[in-house]
């Protein structure tokens, strides 16, 4: 299939993507045909989903059943992939994502459920990576946005403030300056932070998630990482 042609299941089958990184969170838009969506923000220290997520896909690209889940306080976040199908040489996958308790913005329920072909699931993952790897506030604003190395850090938010102080910015307008002067002014972060940021990308261009990584799932939590 080309890309175009994967570009056209997006309003049959649904899709999900980021929708924005800002001060430490990432909110991931879930839309499922024909007008129910949802957004969830995951915090970079306690409720990252990139590794699960990475995980699933490289179980989806085996044919694998898998599920992943992440806790917040009494909400739960959760996606499975499962029942695959090659009836008719239609080969699909059935893809879930359930909220309970999480302030999704739902309508009807706290789930979607979608019957998907696996090459444009596949697809998804593979572009929401690709997004979340070349979106400007990556590594800034997540996930090391609590990593910037000090003093910079420090020096480069007081400056921040004291440039614009006394301008009366709506705060969606405060956000956008802060954001694009913390890219402009931010060129490193601590050791743990320049550690973070290349293992994320690793696992957003190798797709491997370093072992040691806490995945909950239904079975039990997940550390070991590989898939066959």
């Amino acid at each position: 299939m080309t890309k175009e042609e994967l570009l056209e299941f997006k309003y049959t089958y649904g899709y999900f993507k980021i929708d924005d990184l800002t001060y430490g969170y990432m909110t991931i838009l879930f839309f499922q045909p024909p007008c129910t969506y949802t957004k969830v923000s995951f915090d970079e220290c306690l409720e990252d989903s990139v590794p699960s997520m990475v995980q699933t896909y490289n179980a989806l690209r085996h044919h694998k059943p898998y599920d992943f889940f992440i806790e917040a306080g009494t909400e739960k976040f959760y996606i499975k992939i499962s029942d695959y199908s090659n009836e008719n040489l239609d080969d699909s996958v059935l893809f879930t994502v359930k909220i309970s308790n999480w302030n999704s913005g739902l309508q009807y329920g706290t789930e979607l459920h979608q019957e998907m072909p696996v090459a444009y699931l596949m697809y998804v993952f593979e572009k929401f990576f690709s997004e979340l790897l070349h979106h400007p506030d990556f590594p800034f604003q997540y996930p090391c946005f609590s990593e910037t190395a000090s003093p910079q850090g420090i020096a480069v938010e007081a400056e921040f403030e004291k440039k614009y102080e006394n301008m009366h910015l709506s705060n969606a307008k405060y956000i956008k300056l802060d954001k694009q002067f913390m890219r402009e002014h931010i060129t490193e972060f601590t050791e743990c932070g320049e550690t973070l940021k290349n293992e994320f990308v690793t696992m957003l261009t190798e797709y491997k998630v370093p072992d040691g990584w806490t995945i909950l799932r239904e079975s039990g939590p997940e550390t070991k990482h590989d898939i066959f």
